[in-house]
């Protein structure tokens, strides 16, 4: 038995949404958005303008953007009563966040998400940090759908101390 066989309720099919998801969004749930949702990210060391851009971007084009979650990680870090010493399981932590912000922010979003660095990145501080790659963070970046198009960041950007940057 069909429902709505008129389409009143509901003016379109599942097949037409398959089709063309972009030009039928407003009839995607946020879940199924979050697949579809195209996922600009944008990479580059610290203090060289990501959060910034990722703002301005989500603005300039209406859309969501995810904020990192290891720079929330690292503002507890330097607290005075704050441990300073690194462990793999924090970076593990990081980089699941980090997966879940961005696909709930991709549930939200209007068809393109912007995202203030990624799991990979997550997985590269960890390099840098311990010298050697952790299989756990490297898999759940492993895991997470890739962004479409990565945007590096101008390292010849102007240095600001904030208080938690290390250089």
């Amino acid at each position: 038995m069909q429902v709505d066989r008129p389409r009143q309720t509901v003016p379109i099919s599942g097949t037409a949404v398959r089709s063309n998801p972009y030009d039928n969004w407003d009839f995607i749930e946020p879940p199924v958005r979050a697949y579809y949702a195209k996922r600009v990210c944008l990479v580059g060391a610290e203090s060289t303008g990501k959060t910034t851009l990722a703002c301005q971007l989500a603005s300039i084009f209406t859309q969501s953007w995810s904020k990192s979650t290891g720079a929330s990680t690292l503002n507890a870090k330097s607290q005075p009563t704050a441990s300073t010493n690194w462990v793999t399981e924090e970076f593990e932590h990081i980089a699941k966040t980090q997966c879940e912000r961005e696909n709930e922010a991709a549930g939200r979003s209007n068809r393109i998400l912007i995202c203030d660095t990624d799991a990979f990145a997550t997985s590269i501080w960890h390099r840098r940090y311990f010298c050697e790659a952790s299989h756990a963070v490297d898999a759940i970046a492993a895991q997470h759908r890739k962004p479409d198009l990565y945007l590096l960041t101008d390292i010849n950007t102007p240095f600001v101390q904030d208080g938690t940057r290390e250089r």
